[in-house]
């Protein structure tokens, strides 16, 4: 049982999230729950009459409760759900929410939650799902002189502010220097370009396997970042045509980095699944990520790595993808009193100094940023120099619109189409949805 809490929800819910219940199966009678518990029978059969009535549970006649079959597709009151599993922080946080906030679950294994912690584009994309927490924070924190308020602005739609961040971090490429050597490749410097980039690539793959020498996959936290280095965007809502994905920009981005597959000397595209693993472990060249997998290396006990900024390409703009951690509220919250105590432990200083104890992440909290960082470390400190380059408008407004955005760019990176034909073709979906969708507001 993963929080110290006898309830009959929590019971249940760490038997699902543990494994010992799956979809179908019969729960204990409610005798033997009670047993186990310590709680009255009728409480016991009223909690878990509310877990049936949210659609955790289902009954049937003369044959007891069982597991309902899409029982971690429900989205439940006094739940919090996080955007990956394994974080490092988890343990100290379901001691902390424990003891302030012992009706909340904290779950690895729903889908969704009213409360959820979710990465940036996430929260830009289904902004329309969760609450402003704009009247939220205010309350919670009158005095926000202490935060660093402009990591905010990415989730600010309008008026509202859809998401609150609980770190944020510059994206940076973390590498081998021993395999660097070992292969002939130059070390990174604070100016490499490009085309250094794709040299260290080519020599790379003279010592390893194709898939191990640069952390290669559709996701569109990668791709996105050579699309802002070469200058371009996706969708730049003050243009009067905003879709800018067939942009000259843009495209170059894209074709560089296709390229890059083909400089690793991969044909079929494969996610890279064990490639952090193998990094760790010294048999893999480079990846790109936020400081968040400082916690991972540091945990690790590996030593010989090394940061350097992401390469620049000739006439585009030195930028990379903002990534944060972000607390969101779904719109179906029917208890904003947990609501601001969540968002108050999440803020709190006690929280945010445990995740620079985990070096995961920049904290948010202006007076720990002295903590966070190991100024002897140039490493670390990279971080710091590009913060001023991160960019966190990524401006896919809806969810219809990240699916066939991310979805189309994944497929074409993924395959051989011609770029400019394929880009073509998708900037020509996403106008004609955009006319379709803003003609049928206005007709509204």
């Amino acid at each position: 049982m993963k929080e110290k809490n006898n309830s009959v929800r929590h019971f249940v819910l760490g038997m699902l999230e543990d494994g010992f219940l799956t979809a179908g199966d019969k729960l204990p009678g409610a005798r033997e729950i009670a047993r186990q518990t310590g709680k009255p029978l009728p409480g016991v059969q009223s909690e878990l009459e509310m877990l049936v009535q949210e659609g955790v549970l289902e009954t049937a006649a003369r044959k007891g409760t069982f597991v309902h079959p899409l029982w971690s597709s429900r989205i439940l009151q006094r739940n919090l759900s996080l955007f990956r599993s394994g974080l490092p922080w988890l343990d100290d946080f379901r001691r902390m929410a424990g003891e302030s906030l012992p009706e909340l679950w904290i779950s690895e294994r729903f889908s969704g939650s009213v409360f959820e912690i979710q990465p940036t584009h996430y929260v830009q994309s289904h902004h329309n799902e969760f609450m402003d927490l704009n009247e939220l924070f205010a309350d919670s924190f009158p005095d926000t002189s202490d935060f660093f308020l402009k990591t905010f602005d990415a989730f600010r739609v309008g008026s509202r502010l859809a998401g609150i961040p609980i770190i944020y971090s510059p994206r940076v490429i973390f590498y081998n220097p021993r395999l660097f050597r070992q292969a002939g490749c130059p070390m990174p410097g604070p100016n490499w370009n490009i085309g250094e980039f794709r040299e260290c690539i080519r020599r790379l793959r003279t010592i390893l396997p194709p898939v191990d020498t640069f952390c290669w996959h559709t996701k569109q936290f990668y791709w996105i970042n050579f699309v802002l280095r070469s200058g371009g965007c996706l969708i730049d809502p003050e243009a009067e045509d905003c879709v800018k994905i067939d942009s000259p920009e843009t495209r170059r981005g894209l074709k560089l980095f296709r390229q890059l597959r083909r400089d690793m000397g991969i044909g079929d595209f494969t996610y890279p699944d064990d490639f952090e693993k193998n990094f760790l472990s010294g048999r893999a060249g480079m990846l790109i990520q936020p400081r968040e997998f400082m916690s991972e290396v540091r945990t690790s006990g590996f030593r010989d790595w090394s940061t350097a900024p992401l390469p620049l390409i000739e006439g585009g703009a030195n930028l990379n993808a903002q990534a944060t951690d972000v607390f969101c509220v779904r719109r179906e919250c029917v208890d904003l009193n947990l609501a601001a105590r969540l968002l108050k432990l999440l803020l709190s200083e006690e929280f945010q100094a445990c995740l620079v104890n985990w070096n995961y992440g920049l904290p948010i909290r202006k007076s720990l940023m002295g903590r966070s960082v190991d100024y002897s470390d140039e490493r670390d400190t990279l971080f710091l120099t590009e913060i001023p380059h991160m960019h966190s408008h990524y401006n896919l407004d809806s969810v219809e619109v990240y699916n066939l955005v991310c979805d189309g760019i994944a497929e074409l990176m993924a395959g051989d189409e011609d770029i400019d034909k394929g880009t073509a073709d998708l900037a020509g979906l996403l106008r004609t949805y955009l006319k379709i969708r803003n003609a049928t507001a206005r007709s509204a």
